[in-house]
């Protein structure tokens, strides 16, 4: 049985699922007091190092977008901001995920919503480990064949990243994106010239769109790779 479904099965039984998540919750306190991180690779602090470069202005006044923000706090990469004092926005598709992000970081704005190429209901896919769950088919698909199962299907308001900084009037310094195969889309439909973002967080995708890489299309937009982090790439705007 793989590792895959292994924890799927441990999310689905409501005991154990329990016994995880507290398990899980004491390895982050530790880890945030060892390493001074919230994430395995430490992105959250990668990133607060390069908006201090960055920005002339105290860190609570960092402004921050999480797509696909999940668990509040653990491998969060932004809860480190809101720790310092920082405020921002948390995008998740879950409904149920965005109950304890209200709960628990209470003042951002937590915004129940999937992020694509479109701006219309989309189905979404919870799956038996939720940090899996995704609107993308592909994704799905593998998940599936993984050893995970489809939980429940929701029909959630789609946003591209353009209209949503439009429609709360939001000018992000720092941006994390995590949406389980869909970071490049996502990433595709915002107009940079107008948004000059200082650092992004993305998934690493090897997929091609127009011909094009990620990290190809993010230079052609006026960032560089500054560190590769595991399964996760960390764009900086160029000065």
């Amino acid at each position: 049985m793989n590792i895959v479904k292994i924890k799927g099965l441990v999310a689905s039984n409501r005991i154990t699922n329990g016994i995880a998540e507290g398990m899980l919750e004491i390895y982050t306190v530790i880890r945030r007091k060892v390493t001074g991180s919230y994430t395995k690779n430490k992105e959250d602090v990668i990133a607060l190092n390069l908006l201090r470069q960055y920005l002339n202005k105290p860190v609570n006044e960092i402004k921050y977008l999480d797509i696909g923000a999940n668990h509040f706090r653990r491998g969060n990469n932004s809860y480190l901001f809101y720790e310092y004092g920082a405020r921002g926005i948390l995008v998740e598709a879950d409904p149920l995920l965005c109950k304890k992000l209200k709960k628990h970081r209470e003042e951002d704005r937590i915004i129940n919503a999937a992020i694509g190429d479109g701006n219309e209901s989309i189905p979404f896919y919870i799956l038996s480990l939720p940090t899996r769950s995704s609107m993308d088919k592909e994704h799905v698909k593998r998940s599936l064949k993984e050893g995970l199962s489809v939980r429940r299907i929701l029909k959630i308001p789609c946003k591209n990243l353009e209209d949503l900084l439009n429609e709360y009037d939001f000018e992000p310094d720092y941006l994390s994106i995590d949406i389980e195969g869909m970071d490049y889309t996502a990433l595709r439909t915002l107009k940079y010239e107008k948004h000059r973002i200082k650092v992004i967080i993305a998934e690493k995708t090897a997929e091609l769109k127009e011909g094009e890489s990620m990290d190809a299309y993010m230079e052609r937009q006026g960032y560089e790779v500054y560190q590769n982090c595991g399964s996760n790439v960390i764009y900086r705007l160029k000065s």
